[in-house]
């Protein structure tokens, strides 16, 4: 099996969840999403869990990465307290309805 896109309706507004080919929807912890407007506005983010962030770091430790582990950056980064799909459907639903995606995700511009 090999990755998946999700793709749910959230009104007019189409979220894409970019889900890996181990991931649990129930459980998920780590994801991309991209939230597409009718009117070609797109946002996206990497969603992860606490947990997920400080298991990155504990493997960077071991690999050596992030100065051993010191640090972990990403520039799209949103934290959560609770994983899985439908915990993540509810937030984005949630930035929408207080129109905070624009905010809180990156602007990826519109497709060419």
């Amino acid at each position: 099996m090999g990755d998946a896109i999700r793709k749910v309706m959230i009104g007019d507004v189409v979220l894409m969840l970019f889900l890996g080919a181990e991931d649990d929807e129930r459980t998920v912890d780590n994801l991309d999403v991209q939230v597409n407007y009718p009117d070609g506005a797109r946002y996206s983010a990497s969603i992860m869990t606490i947990v997920a962030v400080q298991r990155i770091m504990r493997n960077h430790e071991t690999s050596g990465e992030s100065l051993g582990g010191r640090y972990f950056k990403a520039h799209d980064l949103v934290i959560v307290q609770r994983g899985g799909v439908v915990e993540i459907v509810d937030l984005v639903r949630g930035l929408i309805e207080a129109n905070e995606v624009s905010y809180t995700f990156d602007d990826i511009g519109p497709e060419d």
